[in-house]
């Protein structure tokens, strides 16, 4: 139960921000391209190793999809860097319905801190793990 969640989560999450005084287009640029995952938890549960790198994130114009346990999710995301902590949000379609998931985001250099709520729920109001919080961290993949 607390896998499904958490790929569920994983598939549902993710986007980025940069530094203090980036706006909106600059921060679309720096999330776009490849990313893997460094790190998750969800609800003070840590995703396992195998799993954690069997995962990854592409951000491809308006296209966030990410990739766990060999399942695909691909949704729309807008951003809101004027928010502090910076502000995404995800939506996709599940079953003929819009879900949108409200999270924040960080980017730091070639990493990428994104926090997320259970469907459904608040917006978290900073970048930390919680009670049906989750907490996903990135590197972003560099081209040999």
């Amino acid at each position: 139960m607390i896998i499904n969640y958490v790929v569920v989560c994983f598939a549902i999450v993710l986007n980025g921000g940069l530094v203090a005084g980036d706006d909106e287009t600059d921060d679309k640029d720096k999330i776009q391209g490849e990313w893997s995952l460094v790190s998750m938890e969800t609800s003070g549960r840590k995703m396992d190793e195998e799993a954690i790198k069997k995962s990854k994130l592409e951000v491809k114009n308006n296209e966030w999809v990410s990739t766990a346990n060999g399942r695909e999710l691909t949704r729309t995301y807008k951003l809101d860097s004027s928010k502090s902590p910076k502000q995404i949000d995800l939506v996709s379609k599940q079953e003929d319905k819009k879900v949108t998931w409200l999270a924040i985001y960080k980017i730091d250099g070639d990493a990428l801190t994104f926090c997320w709520p259970a469907p459904g729920a608040e917006r978290p109001k900073e970048l930390k793990i919680g009670d049906r919080i989750g907490v996903a961290v990135y590197k972003r993949v560099t081209k040999k």
